[in-house]
């Protein structure tokens, strides 16, 4: 079975969460019914590695705190989460999933 990505290279920069908290969403795409796969994942070196296999470039390979990406699996849209596990309510790994979940519905919803 082969995906087809429909969206990739969508990251979270941990840097940038405050200066994006002031800025609007303007939304690319709009998706409101897909399925969510969430992989959780264990160290920077993995999630880059998951990054690389997308293509994305090598800025957001070495700064990205999570990856989102949409696929199609036989017919069915697929949000695909690759984060850390969330430890306490509303951590940065909270944040991060909300965020890269927002990408699916919304596509590059931030500058």
């Amino acid at each position: 079975m082969r995906n087809r990505v429909l969206l990739a290279t969508v990251l979270f920069v941990s840097n940038a969460c405050e200066a994006h908290a002031e800025e609007k969403i303007k939304a690319t795409m709009s998706n409101a019914s897909f399925r969510v796969e969430v992989m959780w994942v264990e160290g920077r070196e993995k999630l880059r590695e998951i990054v690389k296999r997308y293509g994305a470039d090598a800025w957001s390979v070495s700064y990205a705190n999570g990856f989102s990406v949409l696929v199609k699996v036989n017919g069915e849209l697929v949000c695909r989460l690759f984060v850390r596990e969330p430890k306490r309510v509303d951590d940065e790994a909270t944040t991060v999933l909300g965020h890269e979940l927002m990408h699916c519905i919304a596509g590059a919803y931030h500058e």
